[in-house]
């Protein structure tokens, strides 16, 4: 079995969905999981393991595999830096076949169920986004940030020498580098099934009035409508607001709903309840205009703006060139073969 270790920074509070995360994390007892933190209440946990530290020196650690003066001014800006995570954090992760990163607000099924020996076995990198993405642990990937574009993108100079969030470990950044060098990446997983993530997989696009809730039970995670129901690979509350009750000594299920995660309760007809009150709450697309306005200021957001559509450009014209390569390979070999 390919061994995979995977890198966790985190500094400040505990966040409220961390118990859910710590659950169905060490449901996953075939891979191991480190945080780097300086928060108290977080303890080591069977496949778990927690290095304590201070924001400032895990900055220090991402700073000895950067041959220039990086700008890391905040824990949120550490996303940016999560391609640096296989060297910079090498004397955890070095042994392992497959280094990666996630976040806290995600919820795992039985991952090996998508990562199996058969996938990885023929994979550079699995998953694009940075809520849960595994790269293979050799020099070419573990240096796959410091490869150049060839006609746009962010290049990891600019990058670590601003204070502002370009999404580098994702779309806009090291993905478009990963195309472009030629990175595998694993078919049987694909970008957006089996995952949640945005609203539009929770009504799963065919009746807006069949709202899904998420379900974990037995190291299994589900979205569950009363007539349906999908196993994912895992779950991303992204930016959704939740209360949690109180955690049981032993967690054997989580529901998640509009507004609360609960343990060790089963499905009720009143949680597909799609009323407004109850939907999943996110901030409004005038509350993250307001909020980035607040951030960055008028200039600034606009040519943020401008960034952000030319970088959406740059990634479809890359996927264009990737997959006409691919079907070409594809070809190439089947001729191969047919010989």
């Amino acid at each position: 079995m390919y061994t995979i270790g995977i890198a966790v920074p985190y500094f400040g509070k505990k966040p409220i969905s961390y118990d859910a995360w710590e659950a169905t994390a060490v449901a996953n007892d075939t891979i191991d999981f480190y945080i780097f933190t300086d928060i108290s209440e977080i303890k080591d946990n069977k496949n778990i393991h927690v290095v304590n530290c201070t924001f400032e020196e895990c900055r220090s650690m991402i700073q000895e595999v950067i041959d220039f003066e990086i700008c890391l001014e905040s824990p949120y800006k550490l996303c940016d830096y999560r391609p640096t995570y296989g060297l910079a954090f090498k004397n955890w992760l070095k042994d392992y076949d497959f280094w990666g990163y996630c976040d806290l607000d995600v919820v795992f099924g039985n991952l090996r169920n998508y990562f199996t020996d058969e996938v990885l076995k023929y994979s550079d990198r699995c998953l694009e986004n940075g809520h849960i993405s595994l790269w293979k642990n050799n020099q070419k990937m573990n240096s796959m940030f410091k490869y150049y574009e060839r006609e746009g993108g962010e290049n990891y100079e600019q990058v670590y020498k601003s204070p502002d969030s370009f999404y580098f470990d994702e779309q806009a950044g090291v993905f478009t580098k990963c195309l472009i060098n030629g990175v595998q990446f694993c078919a049987p997983v694909p970008l957006r099934d089996p995952m949640a993530h945005r609203d539009k997989f929770y009504y799963f696009n065919e009746n807006q009035n069949n709202q899904y809730i998420i379900y974990w039970e037995n190291g299994k995670l589900y979205a569950v409508h009363p007539d349906r129901k999908v196993e994912l690979c895992y779950a991303h509350f992204f930016r959704r607001k939740f209360k949690a009750a109180p955690v049981c000594q032993s967690i054997y299920s989580i529901k998640i709903v509009p507004g609360l995660i609960s343990y060790n309760t089963e499905a009720a007809e009143s949680d597909f309840d799609v009323s407004e009150e109850k939907g999943y709450s996110r901030k409004s697309r005038i509350q993250v205009v307001k909020g980035n306005l607040k951030k960055y200021g008028l200039f600034k957001m606009i040519s943020r703006q401008i960034w952000a559509r030319k970088s959406y450009r740059y990634i479809q014209k890359i996927r264009r060139e990737y997959s006409g390569r691919s079907k070409a390979d594809e070809n190439g070999n089947n001729n191969n073969t047919n010989l």
